[in-house]
C-alpha cells in the first residue's frame, strides 16, 4: 500500500515528500471537499428543517441531522472512517520507517485508527443510544433520587471516563511525534475539544424544558433543530480536522525522515 511513496533499498528510504497522499495540495483539496460536504449537510438541515418546517416529512426525515439512518448520519460516519484511515496510513508509514519511529508509535496510530473506526460504526448503528438507555434505566430505577433527566447524563460518565482513559493511553504512544509538528498538534487539540463539547450542546438543547414548560411547541422544535445543527457541526468538523492533522503528520514525518537520511548519507556514495 505504501509502495507509491516508500522505497526499500537495503534499508527503508523515503521518496519525495511531495508524494500523493501526504502532499500539502492533496491534503488541502481533501479537507476543502470534506468541509463542503459538511456545509452542504448542515445547510440543507437549516433550509428544509429550520427555515421551512412545512417541508414534506419524507424530505425532513432524510435531511434532519437529529435523525438516524439518513444522509447526515452516513456522512458523519464516513468522515470518522476517513479520519481513521488517515491515522492507519500514518501508522503504516511509521511501521516502514522504524529507524525514525518506534513500535509504540505504530501501536498508537493503529489504536487511533481503530477508535475512529468504532466511532464510524457507532454513527451507523447508534449503539451509544442503547448504552445510554441502559445506563439511564439503571440509575433511575435503582438509585433513589435519580430523575430520568439526571440518569440520561450519567452515560457520559459511565462510558466517557473509560473512553477518555483509553484515549489518553493511546495518545501517549504518539505524543512525542505529534509534539514535533505544531500545526497538527493544534488541530488535534481543537478536534478533541469539539468532541468533548457534545454534552454541553445536549444540555443547552434541553434547557428550555428544564426551566419553562409553558414555552410553545414551535419554539421548542426550533430550539432543538438549531442546537442539533450546532452539535452535528462539531461532530462533523472534528474528524475533518483530524484527517487534516494526520495527513500533515505524514507529510512532516516524510520530510523529517528525508532530511535525516540526507544528513547521515555517506558523502563518498552520494551522487555528484
Amino acid at each position: 500500500m505504501l509502495d507509491s511513496y516508500v522505497s526499500i533499498q537495503g534499508i527503508n528510504k523515503m521518496r519525495s515528500p511531495d508524494s500523493f497522499v501526504f502532499n500539502p495540495k492533496v491534503v488541502k483539496y481533501i479537507t476543502s471537499f470534506l468541509v463542503v460536504l459538511m456545509c452542504l449537510s448542515i445547510g440543507l438541515h437549516i433550509l428544509f428543517v429550520v427555515l421551512f418546517p412545512n417541508t414534506p416529512e419524507v424530505i425532513q426525515a432524510e435531511l434532519n441531522v437529529g435523525n438516524e439512518d439518513n444522509w447526515p448520519t452516513w456522512l458523519n460516519g464516513t468522515l470518522f472512517l476517513i479520519a481513521g484511515f488517515s491515522a492507519f496510513l500514518v501508522g503504516l508509514l511509521n511501521y516502514h520507517q522504524l529507524s525514525s519511529s518506534s513500535p509504540r508509535t505504530v501501536f498508537g496510530w493503529m489504536g487511533i485508527a481503530g477508535g475512529l473506526g468504532l466511532l464510524a460504526v457507532d454513527e451507523q448503528l447508534a449503539f451509544h443510544d442503547a448504552v445510554r438507555a441502559i445506563v439511564q434505566d439503571f440509575f433511575t430505577n435503582n438509585i433513589p433520587g435519580f430523575s430520568p433527566r439526571l440518569g440520561f447524563y450519567m452515560w457520559y460518565i459511565v462510558l466517557g471516563v473509560p473512553a477518555i482513559i483509553i484515549a489518553m493511553a493511546i495518545l501517549y504512544c504518539v505524543y512525542r511525534q505529534l509534539w514535533r509538528f505544531r500545526w497538527p498538534r493544534y488541530l488535534i487539540i481543537v478536534a478533541i475539544l469539539l468532541l468533548l463539547s457534545n454534552p454541553v450542546s445536549e444540555f443547552l438543547e434541553d434547557l428550555p424544558r428544564q426551566f419553562d414548560s409553558n414555552l410553545s411547541r414551535n419554539f421548542i422544535v426550533l430550539w432543538d433543530n438549531i442546537f442539533m445543527a450546532i452539535q452535528e457541526s462539531t461532530e462533523m468538523l472534528a474528524p475533518i480536522l483530524l484527517t487534516n492533522a494526520f495527513l500533515w503528520v505524514g507529510y512532516e514525518f516524510i520530510n523529517e525522515s528525508q532530511k535525516k537520511s540526507t544528513a547521515t548519507e555517506d558523502p563518498t556514495t552520494s551522487p555528484s
